[in-house]
């Protein structure tokens, strides 16, 4: 009984600070293990303590507010405005790397991404899925930090802003959001990857597009590059790809006209892989969205087809030389 108390004093704390409250168990692990990731890196870069520690932080409260995006799609838009400039703060001030005019620019960003699927029609939602697909397409406004991925940063703020619009404003019950996918879920989305690896390696022997070639040595980080992959980027592209853009053409024009012409749009979003334009990359990747939209479908919800996208992916980086 004590315990139970205790838990409800935190989240109703939580909640007077004005902070989404969420399971404390899932803030720890974020916290715990990505502190010990940012550890591991700042040690291979040899980055000073002043440097890492920030960037660290910048990270972790944004993961932790993906965490809580349900919570966060119940408080007010500006709430969210200014969630998507804190970890920007967070990681210039302390560095010296501060720009106003990157600062302004995120907030006037976030502000079109917080406020426009609740001032627009849903016949503009294609082209608040332009905008959300452009911030994650470029660089961003964070600027690089001794070879770091930083503007990784300002892609999983984009992503987040516009998935809670989504949860907010439109009807989500197809998209079936969540972060941990059910035992039918996962069934689906192996038998996928049990597709798509084939098709992958017969089109790779008449339009090269990757090396197949076991890497040594790199077994070991493949759970931890699905997980990243399956809680961030796969579920960013899916949800905007499948949940979304699919869902939107098939409300006009019929599943089966949702499907190629989702497919072939996410197709044409992998055009800049490595180098632009890519064809050979983004007809691969038009190939297997076709099969990434039926676990969608099969599996009722983005939950199935990111999984099949996060096995995928995690095969073509880690276990295969690309």
């Amino acid at each position: 009984m004590q315990t139970t108390s205790s838990s409800e004093s935190f989240q109703e704390g939580l909640a007077r600070s004005g902070f989404p409250g969420i399971p404390w168990a899932t803030v720890v692990c974020i916290w715990t293990i990505g502190s010990i990731a940012a550890i591991s890196v700042a040690r291979q870069k040899h980055l000073a303590l002043a440097v890492a520690m920030p960037i660290a932080v910048a990270f972790l409260v944004e993961l932790t507010l993906l965490a809580s995006i349900r919570s966060m799609a119940r408080l007010k838009p500006a709430t969210w405005v200014a969630s998507a400039v804190a970890p920007y703060l967070i990681l210039t001030l302390p560095i010296g790397i501060f720009d106003w005019r990157s600062a302004t620019l995120i907030a006037v960003l976030a502000s079109a991404l917080c406020f426009w699927l609740c001032s627009f029609e849903a016949r503009w939602d294609l082209a608040f899925l332009t905008l959300v697909t452009v911030l994650l397409l470029t660089p961003g406004l964070y600027p690089e930090v001794s070879d770091l991925k930083v503007p990784t940063l300002g892609r999983l703020t984009w992503f987040r802003l516009g998935l809670t619009s989504i949860l907010a404003f439109r009807n989500h019950e197809r998209l079936n959001f969540g972060f941990w996918p059910t035992r039918t879920e996962w069934f689906v989305g192996a038998r996928t990857v049990l597709l798509i690896l084939p098709i992958a390696v017969a089109l790779n022997t008449v339009v090269p597009v990757v090396h197949f070639r076991v890497i040594p040595g790199f077994w070991w980080k493949a759970p931890g590059y699905f997980l990243a992959f399956l809680w961030t980027v796969g579920l960013a592209e899916e949800v905007l790809a499948r949940g979304m853009l699919l869902e939107w053409i098939r409300e006009r024009s019929g599943i089966r006209t949702a499907v190629v012409l989702s497919s072939l749009l996410f197709g044409l979003a992998h055009l800049w892989f490595r180098q632009f334009p890519n064809f050979s990359f983004a007809a691969l990747a038009a190939i297997v969205g076709t099969l990434y939209a039926i676990a969608y479908l099969t599996g009722g919800g983005v939950r199935a087809s990111t999984v099949s996208h996060a096995f995928t992916v995690t095969l073509l980086k880690v276990l295969f030389a690309g």
